[in-house]
């Protein structure tokens, strides 16, 4: 062994003095003892100590690593031995690091300036003052670097099994991870993150259905109802969305409810707001009945702001046990300290003509008025003029049996489906033989309380006049109970009378309601609404004259050619003997003299109730 080593070393210093292998070998190889002595002592002759601003991507600067995939250094990149072959010639080879080092041993860290190896998991421990308890903690792979290629594996095991690097990876992943406290805090908070997120997204969806009027439910199945699919479809794009939908949280009947009650709250407690600053406000409540027959009460707060801007809100609905004076007020009371609202700053109050709210003793004006002193009682304008309006049909037989007959004909045509789609299909054939024009509208109901909107339900009749004809005609055919009531109804309609009456009815009742939409607008006043009345007063006035009873009568006669018998006069009737004072009856002469005298009585009576 030593004799080899020696032939060894003669035959590299023989090289080094021919020219030809001179320049193939780079410096003088360490014998095997001086190379394990230089790896012991860290390779004190070739060290160097990397300063801690290295520019590369060695462990110094990055706890991660480093693995480069070539290494090029014009010095340094190679490590190369020379071996003596048989012929006596000298081979000369080079060392330097393989990639495939990484994967057994990724902990390895080349340092591309110096090139030397460094150990990750030392150097990192090194720099936290980690290593307090190994005794024999060597310097090559943490200060040094390792530089000896010949016996890299061999070194590399042995590190990997020193105690020092136990210590340091044990100690590294010890610093790394978290501990089990600290997961459950992140994971409660990343829990609670998802939640907000969520809920946020619910509250979204609840604020669009109740700002559209929506239901938010289905009718047996949440899962069929508005919410939970308009969240679907905000979750198409989201899969932790999905996943939460499934666990169904803050969705239920009961979570629903409370939220859209904080909303209401929230919306009531900003409006409150602004009606306190205005100091001043007037009382509008009315009651009624809903589809469960249950009577509830209605209060709205009419106010003006710094602007001089009128607004009218609505405070809520409130059930009621019964329809007295003293349980309405004490309702009314009840809301407004709930609100914050002294009674003691009303300047108003607006109800309905009943005699338990407009009472001048015992109703709800009067209990108001002894609290508030100021609070002038307004009946209420829409419904005074519906009033007047109802009375008019009431006092005039023709308007009156005009409004039965529409009745009688919705209920014939508008509730069941058989008849319904017979009109729909007289409608549809109407409007191909006219070429394509627009249908004629559909028919609409009366509505049971307002008068004032009735001029719609009448003008659909009388668009429809002749398909209602028909379809009369074609309902009396048949073999049931309806087919006598269409027979009344038809053979009515075919009367000048029932025609004459609806276009009266229409031109008064199209009036009343043109004002009525201006009397309910919120920025009207006491002056406007009196103009108003004034101004219908006097168109009702400017009718009631005999020209325009001759246009008018002239356009309606010339309507009714096509669809109704012409205007005759009623057989007169002779007077019991009993009854007769001796006076004949009156007489017109021509039908035109009759159907003048509902004209100028109906003119008449609409002009003096309103």
């Amino acid at each position: 062994m030593a004799q080899r080593k020696l032939t060894t070393f003669f035959a590299a210093r023989e090289a080094s003095t021919e020219p030809s292998q001179s320049e193939s070998v780079a410096e003088e190889l360490p014998s095997e003892d001086e190379c394990d002595m230089n790896l012991s002592q860290g390779d004190s002759e070739s060290s160097f100590n990397i300063s801690p601003d290295c520019d590369c991507q060695c462990s110094m600067n990055v706890a991660t690593p480093y693995h480069p995939l070539e290494v090029s250094d014009s010095k340094v990149s190679h490590a190369h031995q020379s071996k003596e072959r048989e012929d006596g010639k000298l081979k000369t080879y080079s060392r330097k690091i393989q990639p495939s080092w990484y994967d057994k041993h990724p902990w390895i860290s080349v340092c591309t300036s110096k090139y030397k190896i460094f150990c990750t998991v030392c150097r990192h421990a090194k720099q936290k003052n980690l290593l307090n308890f190994s005794k024999c903690q060597s310097s090559t792979f943490v200060e040094d670097g390792f530089g000896n290629w010949r016996k890299a594996l061999q070194r590399f095991q042995e590190h990997e099994k020193s105690m020092a690097h136990r210590e340091a990876s044990m100690k590294i992943a010890a610093s790394s991870s978290t501990s089990i406290a600290t997961r459950l805090s992140n994971e409660c908070e990343n829990n609670q993150k998802l939640n907000r997120t969520m809920l946020m997204k619910v509250l979204s969806c609840i604020r669009y259905l109740a700002r559209q009027g929506l239901p938010l439910r289905g009718h047996n199945n949440d899962i069929e109802g508005n919410l939970y699919q308009l969240l679907l479809l905000q979750a198409e794009d989201n899969d932790r969305m999905k996943e939460w939908l499934l666990k169904k949280e803050y969705i239920s009947p009961i979570i629903v409810n409370e939220i859209v009650a904080l909303m209401g709250q929230g919306v009531l407690r900003e409006i409150l707001t602004d009606i306190r600053s205005s100091t001043w406000f007037s009382l509008i409540a009315d009651e009624a009945t809903d589809i469960s027959h249950n009577e509830q009460l209605s209060l709205s707060i009419r106010w003006v702001d710094s602007h001089y801007t009128i607004h009218e809100d609505t405070l809520g609905i409130v059930q009621l046990e019964n329809t007295k004076a003293s349980t309405l007020y004490s309702v009314i009371k009840d809301i407004l300290i709930r609100c914050s609202l002294p009674i003691t700053q009303c300047r108003g109050q607006a109800f309905d003509g009943a005699s338990n709210m407009s009472g001048v003793r015992n109703g709800v004006q009067a209990l108001v008025k002894k609290d508030a002193d100021q609070a002038l009682y307004v009946h209420c304008l829409a419904h005074s003029l519906n009033l007047c309006v109802q009375e008019v049909a009431k006092k005039c037989d023709l308007v009156r049996n005009v409004m039965e007959l529409i009745y009688e004909l919705v209920q014939l045509i508008k509730f069941s489906p058989k008849r319904q789609a017979l009109f729909d299909r007289l409608r549809k054939e109407i409007a191909i033989q006219t070429d394509g024009e627009p249908l004629a509208p559909s028919l609409r109901t009366l509505c049971p309380t307002r008068w004032t909107v009735r001029s719609g339900s009448i003008e659909s009749v009388l668009h429809n006049y002749e398909l209602l004809k028909e379809a009369l005609h074609e309902i009396q055919e048949g073999h049931d109970d309806y087919a006598a009531k269409a027979h009344g109804i038809l053979t009515r309609m075919e009367s000048f009378d029932i025609y004459f009456g609806f276009n009266l009815a229409l031109l008064v009742f199209s009036s009343a309601e043109q004002f009525s939409t201006n009397l309910q607008a919120k920025n009207i006043t006491i002056q406007e609404a009196t103009s108003g009345a004034t101004l219908l007063i006097s168109h009702l006035k400017s009718l009631r004259t005999e020209s325009k009873f001759n246009t008018w009568y002239e356009e309606v006669l010339e309507k009714s050619s096509s669809l109704t018998e012409g205007p005759k006069l009623p057989r007169n009737r002779k007077m019991p003997r009993r009854l007769d004072e001796g006076t004949s009856p009156h007489c017109y002469l021509v039908p035109k003299d009759r159907y003048r005298h509902f004209y100028f009585e109906v003119m008449e009576l609409a002009a003096g109730e309103i």
